[in-house]
């Protein structure tokens, strides 16, 4: 998957105006993206609120804040998990 489709929207959210840190950044997206997954299960970068958390993971990590995250999404993560399993079973109904 490639996440450079997603680089102008998280410099955006983050203000960064520059690219000298397109790269980390782009690694933070795959890092945020893998880690999310492991935490609610596999989805798309297209999921709006699966995209979201991992800005959110992106934002902490950029800022080396990235442990305190799962504290302050614990009940997003979770609920989108449980969604990511209600589509699951949706789909082989």
């Amino acid at each position: 998957m490639t996440y450079e489709n997603y680089l102008a929207q998280i410099k955006e959210r983050l203000h960064i105006l520059h690219s000298e840190d397109d790269a980390n950044l782009l690694r933070l997206l795959e890092e945020g993206h893998s880690i999310v997954q492991s935490m609610c299960g596999k989805f798309s970068m297209e999921n709006v609120y699966g995209r979201s958390l991992v800005f959110d993971h992106v934002r902490f990590a950029y800022n080396g804040m990235s442990e305190h995250y799962y504290e302050c999404f614990k009940a997003s993560l979770s609920s989108f998990g449980w969604s990511l399993v209600g589509d699951d079973v949706n789909e082989k109904s």
